[in-house]
């Protein structure tokens, strides 16, 4: 149902005078009316109505200076609207709005619960295939290889006698290399993709190192940006280009050469490290949710303003309904 809603401050000038007008011209054009006292709404001082009075009816909002001329043209064509306006069922009007709310106010809580859950199913593989899971395993490994290459080379591995198989080109020492283990001296992407492990070296996790750096950063971030009441500094874009993306982007093209053929004698051959890798996908998830979640709060503290108004105006419309009953 259409209703004309007055949004003021007490100690606005003539605003009994106001109200009792407007509650005039609604009763006159059959619609509800609703005074709103800023100062009584819950975190009202976060709201965005910035200049009071303010009346909405419909689609249409007028802002203070306007007459009572203006405020009748505006409800008698808001009335002329109404025939076609559905009824509100104040039941799913609540719970709309408590679950928007939810959403608006716990929302990088749920981003990093995601995250973390989708980090679990990756180290979940490995810990069915080591108890005889095998197909439940499968799924996951099937699952996880649309997000990631899942190279056995640049993997972490559970239960096994070492955490990595870095390939010869790392030149790690004091390691069994991938190569040497696995027997693959070319190494193969595709045998090194469906190398999932065994009980001397271990399972693989089903995210890759970099990954797995990158998908906890962010979940990381996540959590220490809602435990600090999204209070942070948007991030400037050139920071996020110089140490989030730059960083990652020469470690992992730089690796190209090493898996390919075709490129000229002089230019340098390289494999990145576990620990570089980390760093790097640390670096890159965790500056580009710095970047990202203070530019979503600032929607997010919009939608949760209008929200805060909306749950105003369902409280009113709920005790209007419960005094007309009790009529």
């Amino acid at each position: 149902m259409t209703r004309a809603i007055l949004y003021y401050h007490p100690q606005d000038v003539d605003i009994e005078k106001l109200i009792a007008e407007i509650s005039a011209l609604s009763e006159k054009y059959s619609l509800d009316f609703l005074p709103l006292n800023i100062d009584a709404i819950e975190e009202g001082e976060k709201l965005a109505v910035k200049t009071t009075p303010t009346l909405a009816v419909g689609p249409y909002l007028l802002k203070f200076p306007f007459s009572a001329k203006d405020a009748e043209i505006a409800i008698s064509a808001a009335s002329a609207r109404a025939g076609a306006t559905k009824k509100v069922n104040l039941r799913k009007a609540r719970a709309k709005n408590r679950t928007g709310m939810f959403l608006a106010k716990f929302y990088p809580s749920l981003i990093a619960a995601i995250t973390l859950v989708f980090l679990g199913g990756a180290f979940l593989a490995p810990i069915l295939k080591m108890n005889g899971k095998e197909r439940a395993s499968n799924v996951l490994y099937g699952f996880y290889h649309v997000f990631c290459h899942q190279l056995a080379f640049r993997s972490y591995f559970l239960g096994g006698d070492q955490l990595f198989y870095p390939r010869e080109l790392a030149h790690i020492e004091g390691l069994v290399t991938y190569e040497e283990h696995f027997k693959d001296p070319y190494d193969d992407v595709v045998i090194a993709r469906g190398i999932v492990g065994d009980q001397q070296t271990g399972y693989k996790i089903a995210l890759c190192e970099r990954d797995l750096a990158i998908y906890g950063s962010i979940a990381l971030i996540a959590i220490l940006f809602q435990i600090t009441r999204r209070q942070w500094k948007p991030l400037k874009w050139y920071w996020w280009v110089l140490f989030g993306l730059i960083p990652i982007a020469l470690d992992g093209f730089s690796q190209i050469p090493g898996l390919s053929s075709g490129w000229p004698v002089w230019f340098p051959v390289r494999e990145s490290t576990p620990l570089l890798r980390t760093l790097t996908g640390v670096l890159f998830g965790g500056i580009t949710a710095w970047y990202m979640f203070p530019l979503m709060e600032e929607s997010m503290r919009e939608t949760y303003q209008q929200l805060v108004l909306q749950r105003a105006i369902i409280k009113a419309a709920g005790s209007e309904l419960e005094r007309n009953a009790a009529d």
